[in-house]
């Protein structure tokens, strides 16, 4: 094995990650880090002792989740290459354990998030890129790169082909009113793009803008929040009105139960509000009706 760390990184990339899979650039830039964090040595320095030091200092720096998404692009790397003839040092070295992410936005932090939004400081097109996002609950990759050949505006249909969804399925996401209310605007505004979101980018469409993400949630004084917890807030709520667990999957294009049962216990509020009212006539104590809260903003199109 005469060659290098950027060497094995470059062939699994080329030869396996960009033909086979829809996370290439996100493994081209896992990639770079981990070349910024362990640099360029000759393959043979790669030993459990070295791996298992730089997977703690990764954890440390950039967080559990980031290093084990490094370790599993390294192990994976080192099982394709075909002149490596040892065990893999990688798969020795033990991941972080991990918590399913349950982060959501409360009443209070979407009203800040909706006037944050709707300031001079943050962009329309932005703007209409973020509530897209939380009505939608796709994902992130999938909303940036909408396509208007993609959406039946008359059938409030939107069609995410197989090619670009996680699932590698046909994803067909139903627009509610606030979302046909943005695109709607955006017609008008692109009539000539193919895409809902144009940029400069070299794919034609809107990129990740990580600046401005983090400038918008400064504004809307929020922490520990993602733009992935915009899908997760709207499963959140469609659970806490009630919604089954199965109808959630389905909205937010679940593959595995397993994925949706973070909802569960979330889908229980409607029936222990039940519960809890019909103790109170029980016990001769009823209380009125409260009026049903606004969770979601709403769109001024």
């Amino acid at each position: 094995m005469p060659y290098n760390l950027c060497d094995l990184l470059s062939d699994f990339l080329q030869n396996h990650s960009r033909p086979r899979k829809r996370t290439f650039h996100r493994d081209q830039r896992m990639a770079q880090r981990i070349l910024a964090d362990i640099g360029n040595p000759p393959v043979q320095k790669l030993t459990v002792a070295a791996l298992r030091t730089w997977h703690a200092s990764t954890g440390e720096k950039h967080g559990h989740y980031e290093a084990n998404r490094q370790l599993a692009l390294l192990r994976a790397a080192i099982n394709k290459c075909d002149d490596w003839d040892q065990p893999n040092p990688a798969r020795r070295v033990t991941p972080f354990a991990e918590q399913q992410r349950d982060r959501f936005l409360s009443a209070a932090e979407l009203e800040r998030l909706n006037i944050a939004l709707d300031s001079p400081a943050t962009k329309r097109g932005y703007a209409d890129f973020i509530h897209l996002s939380l009505f939608c609950g796709a994902r992130k990759s999938n909303t940036a790169a909408m396509r208007w050949d993609q959406l039946d505006l008359d059938a409030a249909t939107w069609r995410i082909p197989p090619e670009a969804s996680k699932n590698g399925r046909t994803m067909l996401i139903p627009l509610c009113p606030q979302a046909l209310s943005i695109l709607a605007h955006r017609r008008g505004l692109f009539p000539d793009s193919p895409w809902v979101f144009p940029g400069r980018s070299t794919s034609g469409h809107m990129i990740d803008r990580r600046c401005a993400w983090r400038d918008l949630l400064r504004r809307a004084e929020l922490a520990d929040f993602r733009i992935h917890d915009l899908r997760r807030t709207l499963g959140s709520y469609m659970a806490i009105g009630g919604a089954s667990l199965p109808i959630i999957g389905k909205a937010l294009g679940h593959q595995s139960q397993q994925t949706t049962q973070i909802y569960a216990r979330l889908s229980l509020a409607p029936v222990r509000a039940g519960i809890a009212a019909a103790t109170d006539a029980m016990m001769g104590t009823p209380k009125p009706p409260e009026p049903p809260k606004q969770y979601f903003m709403r769109y001024a199109g």
